[in-house]
């Protein structure tokens, strides 16, 4: 049985369509539950999985344009609606709790259970019996503040803490020095979820848009030797041709995947 595993709850990039939602992705750990982005349409895949809204223990958040958030305020009201008691840490940009506490506050809704808000910049630690997983952001380059996330997942065995998997899900970013940088002082990357909106001939308007092609998340994911590289945030004008993207990314990096809607893939 596996230790942890990904699913792809949506993976569209901006405009979505209706084989592609907007971007999330669910992550189990060792009976740990977390979300990196919230697109609309979340909570109604997480129910169709048998996941429901009460089981999430944190949610990440890679920047506060609305195709990555605009799922979340009715996904923490269904929360409540469950008589949900345990916190929920929301990981994100300091705007998060704004746009939060304001739409509550439009929409004359409270929380019935306490949400922690926290800096990407600080690492998050949630513990399930002897496993662990951290949360640990870092700076992106978007046209937006921007963040994506690292996270590992360890387990005590005989004492020792061993890791047992490291992630790293960008965001929307193009390919920066900051960025590259921040993951260069990470080892043993096994999985990156990669900004690969876009296809070689439109690397002027993904810098320009603050976004990558699926070559440069390619190139990237073979200096970092990573163990798979999944293309996330595809266009929807590549919707019927997204194999473009792969092949041109596999050209580059053999060990790279399409990060489709409702795609698992086990990690641990």
């Amino acid at each position: 049985m596996s230790e942890a595993w990904l699913e792809i709850i949506g993976s569209s990039g901006g405009a979505p369509t209706p084989s592609s939602w907007p971007p999330s992705i669910l992550l189990f750990y060792h009976g740990l539950y977390g979300l990196l982005d919230v697109g609309e349409g979340t909570q109604l895949r997480l129910v169709e999985k048998g996941v429901g809204p009460g089981r999430i223990d944190f949610i990440a958040v890679t920047h506060m344009h609305g195709d990555h958030i605009f799922g979340l305020p009715g996904l923490i009201q269904s929360m409540s609606l469950s008589s949900r008691s345990k916190e929920l840490i929301i990981i994100g940009p300091e705007r998060i709790k704004t746009f939060l506490e304001e739409t509550f506050g439009l929409t004359n809704f409270s929380p019935v259970f306490k949400i922690i808000y926290s800096s990407p910049i600080n690492a998050s630690v949630l513990t399930s019996g002897k496993a662990k997983l951290v949360i640990k952001g870092f700076k992106t380059c978007h046209v937006d503040e921007s963040y994506g996330y690292v996270v590992t997942g360890y387990k005590v065995i005989g004492g020792d803490e061993r890791k047992i998997f490291k992630l790293v899900y960008t965001g929307d970013t193009a390919l920066c020095d900051e960025m590259v940088q921040a993951l260069r002082a990470e080892e043993d990357i096994d999985v990156l979820i990669h900004d690969s909106t876009f296809n070689y001939n439109m690397r002027n308007q993904a810098r320009e848009y603050g976004h990558s092609t699926s070559i440069e998340a390619a190139a990237l994911a073979r200096e970092l030797n990573v163990r798979a590289l999944l293309l996330f945030h595809m266009s929807s004008r590549y919707k019927n041709s997204y194999k473009q993207l792969l092949m041109e990314a596999r050209s580059i990096y053999e060990k790279t995947f399409l990060a489709s809607d409702n795609t698992k893939f086990i990690i641990a």
